[in-house]
């Protein structure tokens, strides 16, 4: 029963996975280059590519590699806020560098 659970698992991260870099590259399609957008979106438009990748060899792996694929359920959000923090730091940095260049 449990082995049934975790593929489970397994398949909806998958299907999560892939929709979020559907939906990203939809909305990345949509972008106008030039204007002004907030942190956040730029921080998104950056880190989901990232991410998509980071998840998508963890998940191969765990195809792979014979552990618990319920890790899954704690490892998937520690990527994603380590990475968008990450280029959250970074975004601001650029931003902090780009207004004392303006000054």
């Amino acid at each position: 029963m449990m082995n049934i659970f975790e593929w489970i698992v397994w398949t909806a991260l998958a299907i999560f996975t892939f929709t979020m870099f559907i939906t990203w590259f939809q909305k990345k399609r949509s972008y106008q280059h030039g204007q002004f957008y907030p942190s956040s979106e730029v921080v998104t438009l950056y880190a989901i590519p990232r991410i998509f990748f980071a998840e998508t060899i963890l998940l191969l792996s765990f195809l792979f590699i014979d552990v618990n694929k319920l890790n899954l359920l704690w490892l998937y959000p520690a990527i994603y806020f380590l990475i968008t923090h990450w280029w959250a730091k970074k975004v601001v940095k650029e931003d902090e560098e780009r207004a004392s260049k303006g000054k």
